[in-house]
């Protein structure tokens, strides 16, 4: 505004000119945010408004009001599935942000970051930007942001970075954030901030396959959505409740739940999510149409994923396709093998400890069955080192029983 009023000179009509410019960049902003809510993240509505308030932010001088727009932007270009741009994005307003010292923005930059990474798949990136945007947090910063973005930055970055430590194998750590997070966003009573945690929540119990924990707290979820117009966190709830509802004994109406759920994300313009959701739908599947057509649906779960730079559950996905080829067909254990193979090597290079030790011990049981006890003790081994025994992930257990059970056979064939 200042580099305006210098070329067109201090008059009153100019001032009043720039005000009102500046007063309906705002207001177009808090209307895109509004529809966000109401309409989801990645409607067309909020991208007209989001696409409006860019352009007049182009012309304005006032950071607050760019970076808004910005926010906008890169929030939509995430849940649309086009994590590039959104990463593109959310990193150059952080480094303007940075520049200027403004530490809201710094704050939501690098939780948006952090979900963006994760989402990607970069989940050492992802605990970065979370610790990142809380090392900036206070009670003052958080409740401009909660004005200004719409969500807590604190609730927000806790309840990622329990995504981010379930995935790197920090499995109670994760269970004590998103412990953390929820309490945060009770306490404030906000419920837009409430909102996130509860979805990681109940993300975080489908990851451990706990339906029941999973259903309780997307049934939360839901009721908090529908009494507020939050619309897009109302879908992802029943997209939980339909796959929960499948897990606990009626999977064929748990299917027709999670597809009617997927449907109403896709009318939204949502992309993001889809894979990991058409996998969701495979495991369900697997136990109603058979293996062979749950089977199709992973490998076009893992087409898709690989358009839209879907990083965060490839090794799930591998491992599921690893179960079904194996229940296909049975006696031809070694495309299975394969993929649980494929399972391991991107949860290694992801660094996703909890997504190894999982591949690794479908694949060590694997190689028992198949009389290979010293390939499966050399798989499991490094796979379950560090991780202790938790009610959180009753599959370390069974892993350290196996491995006992596998080295107590290797002991027997040498003294034979």
């Amino acid at each position: 505004m200042q580099a305006l009023l210098a070329a067109l000179g201090d008059s009153e009509e100019v001032r009043v000119a720039l005000t009102r410019r500046e007063r309906r960049l705002h207001l177009q902003t808090a209307y895109g945010q509004a529809l966000m809510w109401s309409k989801g993240f990645a409607a067309d509505e909020t991208e007209s408004a989001f696409a409006r308030a860019a352009d007049l932010a182009a012309k304005s001088d006032d950071f607050s009001q760019r970076f808004a727009a910005a926010h906008g932007q890169w929030t939509l270009a995430h849940v649309r599935g086009d994590l590039r741009t959104a990463r593109e994005r959310a990193t150059t307003f952080l480094r303007e942000a940075e520049n200027l010292g403004r530490m809201v923005e710094v704050g939501v930059a690098n939780r948006g970051l952090a979900v963006i990474h994760y989402f990607s798949g970069d989940f050492i990136k992802a605990r970065t930007h979370c610790e990142r945007a809380l090392d900036v947090c206070d009670p003052e910063r958080d409740q401009v942001a909660r004005e200004r973005f719409g969500e807590d930055t604190s609730a927000m970055a806790l309840s990622n970075l329990a995504l981010a430590n379930w995935q790197l194998g920090e499995v109670e750590r994760a269970r004590e954030m998103i412990d953390a997070a929820l309490a945060r966003a009770a306490a404030l009573g906000h419920p837009p901030s409430l909102a996130q945690p509860l979805h990681r929540k109940a993300y975080l119990a489908l990851l451990r396959g706990d339906a029941a924990t999973a259903l309780s707290t997307a049934e939360t979820l839901r009721a908090l959505s529908r009494e507020h117009g939050m619309t897009y966190w109302a879908v992802l709830a029943e997209i939980a409740t339909g796959w929960a509802h499948g897990r606990l004994g009626d999977p064929e109406a748990g299917a027709a739940e999670l597809r009617q759920a997927m449907a109403a994300y896709a009318s939204q313009g949502a992309v993001t999510d889809a894979a990991s959701f058409e996998t969701r739908l495979a495991e369900l599947e697997a136990e109603t149409l058979g293996a062979d057509r749950a089977l199709a649906r992973v490998d076009a779960a893992l087409a898709l994923a690989l358009q839209v730079d879907h990083g965060f559950d490839l090794a799930f996905m591998h491992r599921l396709r690893g179960d079904l080829l194996l229940k296909s067909d049975p006696s031809d254990p070694a495309p299975a093998e394969d993929a649980y193979r494929a399972a391991i090597a991107i949860a290694k290079e992801q660094g996703a400890r909890t997504y190894d030790l999982l591949a690794s011990l479908s694949l060590a049981k694997l190689c028992h069955s198949t009389a290979r006890p010293a390939y499966a003790h050399a798989v499991l081994a490094p796979a379950l080192e560090g991780f202790s025994p938790t009610q959180g992930m009753p599959e370390i257990a069974e892993a350290r029983a196996l491995l006992a059970a596998l080295g107590s056979v290797g002991d027997a064939l040498l003294q034979q």
